[in-house]
């Protein structure tokens, strides 16, 4: 039968949705930066906190606030900013508050790259600053120093560029008034190169006076130098710089951790999309020990609550964007999956129930990544497979196996169902032989039975999973207006 040929119309309208589709495409590539700019906002410690008063306490003012890869996400992110002339302090007058927060400045760094002279890629390295005390200086300023690094205007010396930041240094209750700009670099740089450079581009479309920038060198080392005669040179001097580098390095890592740790314990399912690109900012630029540290962090806490599958899944998907991320935190799941009877056994009596609890943790965890398209189906498929096998076969532990695949099967039908019905039905089958094993618990049969009555139901599962509540939703339930401590979802 001769196929029939859609009416010239709907052609026409196809090819021009097409042609747009392209254009639009094209204008995509054209507007992308070469590099992803990362925009922090630097906050001021309450005078006499504890942080204030520790000697790491910088890295608590630095507060996220976006990221851009093209030239519209950086306007948007730039026009929804605050100038800084809108709450930098002047004479006589304290600096504004942000949204109930002292804000010092702003700052612009490649992702990876935090606004720290700690940071790798700036320890060695050093700034070129500038000051002032006109606030529409500091206005202009800001905007052309954030068009040039994203528009990579400062030559091939700008690449290595790490950053800059615009900085209120100002006493309004002593009526002093200093404004700054640094433009941070790394070492290895060519400083005078940047700085010509700089000038010029500081000044387009401003009429105030030529900024006059100083330098500054950041240190390589972090702490005390190695004791040693001043000036040593040969063996001594090379052990010396090795020591002192050694310190560095073993010191960022402190402050690195720190900060990978302070941002998970934030984590909840409200603030997971806002922390999710904080964390993939801090991680970009981490090598691979540090990406399994936040691999391991993820997991492991995914591990400790079941209930926050889907919050540390949604801040998996922010975190894809770093390369070899997933393949870590997979790594992850794929062990503790494979050692899930290991683990029970070693747990000793007392502890296994606590242990039986994790493996089924770990398989909702896997379950809600394969939601997000970070596991292919087909996995799922394998791993229910492989647990039908492993009950077939019995064993003192074959209820650990039971429990896990009825997790599985209970998070993922609905899922499965819709992507893989194919599959689905021959897992069923044998998940029916399964419920009629003699060998098999009671309780464990029971389970595989609710399982199959969940499918016949669409998935439905007769008593609702528990969810965490959000913010609202327990103001909500101790207001008396809420339902039970646990949402059902």
């Amino acid at each position: 039968m001769r196929r029939q040929q859609p009416p010239p119309a709907a052609v026409n309208r196809q090819n021009e949705k097409a042609a747009w589709d392209a254009e639009e495409k094209q204008a995509a590539e054209s507007d992308s930066l070469n590099d992803a700019w990362v925009f922090w906002e630097n906050r001021e410690l309450p005078r006499g906190s504890a942080r204030e008063r520790a000697g790491d306490s910088y890295h608590h003012t630095l507060g996220w606030l976006g990221e851009c890869d093209n030239i519209g996400s950086m306007w948007q992110i730039l026009n929804n900013l605050p100038p800084p002339s809108k709450f930098f302090g002047s004479a006589g007058k304290r600096r504004s508050k942000l949204g109930g927060r002292s804000v010092e400045g702003f700052s612009v760094f490649r992702r990876g790259v935090r606004p720290e002279w700690e940071d790798a890629s700036n320890a060695g390295g050093g700034e070129w600053c500038a000051k002032c005390t006109d606030l529409a200086t500091v206005d202009g300023w800001w905007v052309n120093i954030v068009l040039a690094l994203a528009g990579e205007s400062l030559g091939d010396s700008g690449d290595a560029v790490t950053g800059a930041r615009m900085v209120d240094k100002s006493d309004g209750k002593q009526g002093h008034v200093s404004y700054r700009i640094e433009v941070w670099y790394g070492p290895g740089a060519e400083a005078n190169a940047i700085h010509d450079r700089l000038v010029e581009v500081m000044m387009e479309g401003l009429t105030c006076e030529r900024p006059k920038f100083t330098k500054k060198a950041h240190p390589a080392i972090v702490g005390k130098a190695p004791p040693g005669p001043k000036g040593a040179k040969g063996a001594k001097a090379e052990g010396a710089a090795a020591a002192g580098s050694t310190a560095a390095e073993e010191e960022s890592r402190k402050v690195w951790q720190r900060q990978m740790r302070s941002i998970m314990a934030k984590v909840t399912p409200e603030k997971a999309p806002r922390l999710a690109p904080q964390l993939a900012a801090l991680v970009a630029g981490a090598d691979k020990e540090g990406l399994e540290m936040c691999a391991d962090l993820i997991h492991k806490n995914a591990l400790h609550e079941g209930l926050f599958a889907e919050t540390y899944s949604n801040v998996c998907i922010g975190l894809d964007k770093v390369k070899g991320f997933r393949d870590a935190v997979v790594s992850r799941c794929k062990i503790k999956f494979s050692n899930r009877v290991k683990d029970v056994v070693n747990a000793g009596e007392g502890e296994d129930t606590l242990e039986r609890k994790r493996a089924r943790a770990n398989v909702r965890f896997i379950v809600e990544l394969y939601k997000r398209d970070l596991i292919a189906g087909s996995d799922i498929v394998q791993i229910a497979k492989a647990l039908i096998k492993a009950t077939e076969e019995g064993g003192e532990h074959a209820g650990v196996h039971v429990e896990v695949l009825c997790e599985l099967l209970t998070t993922a039908g609905t899922t499965l169902e819709r992507q893989l019905p194919r599959d689905v039905n021959p897992l069923m089958q044998d998940v029916k032989k399964l419920s009629a094993v003699e060998g098999l618990a009671v309780r464990h049969r029971f389970a595989l039975e609710a399982v199959i009555e969940q499918q016949r139901n669409g998935w439905k599962p007769r008593i609702q999973k528990e969810k965490p509540l959000s913010k609202e939703e327990q103001e909500a339930q101790q207001s008396g207006r809420g339902g039970s401590n646990r949402r059902a979802g």
